[in-house]
């Protein structure tokens, strides 16, 4: 049974002689599409990022009450940029 790791698959029940004696193409696969979607890690990563970045520069505009605003300003900026990014990959 062939992986989708393996490059080449072998016929069942073939001998290395018959293989090294006779090499041949016995089926064309084409590969299987890959998706172009941004991985949901990744998403979290975007998103986070940007609600720590967010959060420092309120901490040091502000204070505690200054974090917490730049935190939520921060994770719904890294929402959007990640909405409006999501499909450019």
């Amino acid at each position: 049974m062939r992986r989708r790791s393996d490059p080449v698959g072998v016929r069942p029940n073939v001998t290395r002689d018959e293989i090294t004696r006779a090499p041949a193409v016995i089926q064309k696969q084409a590969e299987p599409a890959h998706s172009n979607k941004r991985s949901w890690e990744k998403e979290a990563l975007i998103i986070g990022g940007s609600a720590g970045a967010g959060t420092v520069i309120g901490a040091v505009a502000g204070g505690k009450k200054g974090a917490g605003i730049g935190a939520a300003t921060g994770g719904v900026g890294g929402l959007i940029y990640d909405l409006i990014t999501r499909d450019k990959k």
